[in-house]
């Protein structure tokens, strides 16, 4: 099991406080920008999730038809034709 006071003490035994602080301000700042990139991911797929599912969807019909037994040029046609 992970023992975080025996690691430090164990790897950062030689390192100044000054050094120390500094480096726990960089992680602080990571973690803080990498928590914000994920929630700008999280709040796209959020607000465009009508959007995503359709697409899903979509290709989800499309895979299918071409697994069919339906004559491809007549899955095409329909497809141009549902384009327009």
């Amino acid at each position: 099991m992970f023992d975080p006071v025996s690691y430090l003490s164990t790897v950062h035994k030689d390192t100044d406080s000054g050094t120390f602080h500094a480096g726990i301000g960089i992680v602080r700042s990571k973690i803080s920008s990498t928590g914000a990139a994920l929630s700008t991911k999280k709040d796209l797929v959020m607000n465009n999730y009508v959007q995503f599912l359709a697409a899903k969807m979509t290709l989800d019909d499309i895979n299918r038809k071409f697994l069919s037994t339906k004559d491809v040029a007549d899955f095409l046609d329909d497809l141009e034709d549902s384009m327009k």
